[in-house]
């Protein structure tokens, strides 16, 4: 250890010229400081300022001091005069599954006072963009990640707390604070576009977990070793007893199990208990007609928003336990109520469904339905007549062509408007108990005749590339492109192309969702997209030319860099790029920084599954058997 360097606190600051090496040794000199609302912001914490001090039981009491000397000796925390402080937070114990205690700085009223900025951090959706079969990944744990940073200036003296009558302030950024995590992401992230460039990974860091993927054992680990002493250098504290140096196929991160063998994912066993007794525990409560406030209930919803990502039917219960919470709110908002309890068991968890029937003409009473309910109950009862026929040739995926551009969009997202989500929730339920998976597709082309203006595509704006670029890119590499694969008959680069919006001129509409096998498809998506294309060239052993930003930083960029064959920087977007006339109207912008073309060929073949009855040819991706929430689900 380099002597007269703190273990942990405020450590980034000494290792400032090796931040200045990427540029972000301003970060570190900022630190955490305070961003008030308003100018009255402070004189309202200052007049509003109580003593707190700690309750407890005994033994509560020894575990508190007992962390306190330690972060007095590791100077996390500093001891001030009471007229020193200038706001005291509560502080208690929280306890850990191994029997240990974490004190927990009650920040909320400080929050009340501090502006809160977004926040945009990578998550298990980009994590399954960048899985492939038979990848490994290590993990990377830093220990007491926020007490790295500084707090500068005079933040500090509003994050105080007492214990046994005397007062004491953070000096480094402690856990609670609403500043944490961007201030946190912020610094973090600079090192984390280096490191992708350097070492060329696959690499996702949510908060003070940072996993990294590849497809070689021996060159992860070493890859692995050589990050974990390049963090070293930085600053940051590695914890050798939460971070795993070893790649691993079946892995842990996020509260999810994952394995690349077999391409499952499932929550794991603590954290589903966990849920288990928690959902337990509230109907309980409510079938006992005891008092559930409505802050209970957003808790609720909170936890079970962590299922979103394998449970197709999540987001209708979360719709309507929304429901439910936001009229409690505005009853009581509006004097309506005197308290905000819930007392019916009903009124949480599941979407009411209404009996609808198999066949015949529509009744008096459903004719008087939308169209678009119209539709999405046809789906249903078009579905529930063959599942008979589905079940017995053990099919594991169903494509369902619809008119509907709004029924095909809240099927494959898995949620949509009230009005609209006990019929959805019929096919959803249907499909996930009999375990086969459905996929809409809006009808294409010139059989359409509603514009589909949820599309996710419709939001990617009306830009284009040059076409004398594309064209002299499309020379050196002695290649012809045979179709535009996320495009407008305005700005397509070939004859034939896929539609963003309605185009009696396309083949077809959404590109993500046709096949590219025997193409050379040009794709060039939203930005948001770039992951699940990736994707699908890497799954389906494609040969493509992407056109993309060249954002280093970006989750998605590594994966790109490990299927390109040949690559061409093209200059700055706004030089080689022509704005639409929708963009124009609208007044958008182009997005920021260079432009790059390329050359790329997927390295992943599909898999062929086979029934007792005939080979069925299907995509991994369209694997589903999550028959219940806490079952496993094919994700990659």
């Amino acid at each position: 250890m380099i002597p007269n360097i703190p273990q942990i606190r405020g450590r980034l600051i000494y290792f400032l010229q090796k931040w200045k090496e990427i540029n972000s040794e301003a970060l570190i000199l900022q630190g955490v400081q305070a961003i008030w609302k308003s100018k009255q912001s402070k004189q309202r914490l200052e007049s509003m300022i109580t003593q707190q001090p700690f309750t407890g039981s005994q033994i509560e009491t020894t575990r508190m001091e007992s962390i306190i000397n330690q972060e007095l000796e590791a100077g996390v925390i500093e001891e001030i005069k009471l007229n020193q402080a200038k706001w005291i937070n509560r502080c208690f114990l929280i306890g850990n599954p191994d029997g240990s205690f974490r004190k927990i700085v009650n920040c909320r009223k400080l929050n009340e006072e501090l502006v809160s900025q977004h926040i945009k951090m990578e998550n298990i959706q980009e994590l399954q963009d960048l899985l492939t079969k038979d990848c490994y990944s290590t993990l990377i744990d830093i220990t007491q990640a926020f007490h790295h940073i500084s707090v500068v200036g005079e933040l500090k003296q509003y994050l105080s707390f007492q214990f046994k009558q005397k007062t004491y302030q953070y000096i480094v950024m402690p856990f609670g604070i609403s500043l944490a995590p961007r201030t946190f992401h912020k610094i973090l992230r600079p090192m984390i576009v280096n490191i992708r460039c350097k070492w060329n990974v696959r690499i996702l860091s949510y908060v003070d977990d940072i996993i990294i993927i590849g497809k070689d054992k021996e060159v992860l680990e070493k890859k692995t070793y050589e990050i974990s002493n390049y963090m070293s250098t930085l600053g940051w504290v590695i914890s050798e007893k939460k971070s795993r140096i070893t790649a691993m196929q079946e892995f842990e991160f996020l509260g999810w199990n994952f394995n690349s063998l077999n391409q499952q994912m499932r929550i794991t066993e603590e954290k589903k208990n966990k849920l288990i007794k928690h959902i337990s525990k509230t109907i309980h409560t409510i079938r006992q007609q005891e008092m559930v406030t409505v802050r209970q209930l957003a808790r609720l919803r909170r936890k079970l928003n962590f299922l979103r990502a394998v449970t197709p039917q999540a987001s209708f219960y979360l719709m309507e336990i929304s429901k439910v919470i936001n009229q409690e709110i505005k009853q009581i908002w509006m004097g309506s109520k005197q308290d905000n309890t819930l007392d019916n068991p009903e009124r949480i968890g599941m979407v009411e469904r209404e009996s609808v029937k198999e066949s015949g003409n529509w009744n008096k009473a459903e004719m008087n339905m939308s169209s678009n309910l119209k539709e999405t109950t046809a789906v249903y009862l078009s579905l529930k007549k063959f599942n008979n026929q589905i079940l017995q040739n053990r099919v594991k995926g169903v494509l369902i062509n619809t008119d509907s551009s709004k029924t095909s969009y809240n099927i494959n997202r898995r949620r949509s408007a009230t009005s609209l989500a006990n019929a959805t929730q019929m096919i959803i339920a249907l499909a996930e108990n009999n375990q086969y998976k459905i996929i809409a597709k809006h009808i294409p082309g010139k059989t359409n005749t509603e514009a589909d203006s949820l599309s996710r595509l419709s939001r990617c704006g009306d830009y284009a590339l040059k076409q004398e670029i594309l064209d002299n890119f499309m020379k050196e590499m002695n290649k012809q492109i045979t179709i535009d694969a996320f495009a407008n008959r305005k700005n397509r680069k070939t004859q034939r192309f896929y539609s963003i919006n309605k185009d009696v001129y396309a083949e077809a509409r959404d590109g993500l969702d046709q096949s590219w096998e025997g193409e050379l498809p040009l794709v060039h998506p939203p930005i948001m997209l770039l992951g699940r294309c990736f994707n699908k060239i890497n799954r389906g052993n494609l040969n493509t030319v992407v056109v993309c930003p060249i954002w280093k930083a970006q989750y998605w960029f590594p994966l790109l860099l490990e299927i390109t064959i040949q690559q061409k920087d093209l200059g700055m977007c706004e030089d080689i790029l022509e704005i639409g006339g929708k963009m124009l109207a609208r007044g958008l912008k182009l997005q920021p920084g260079k432009l790059g073309i390329f050359l790329v060929k997927g390295k992943i073949s599909i898999l062929m599954l086979k029934s007792s009855h005939r080979p069925v040819l299907l995509d991994i991706e369209t694997l589903l058997l999550s028959k219940h929430p806490f079952n496993a689900y094919y994700i990659f």
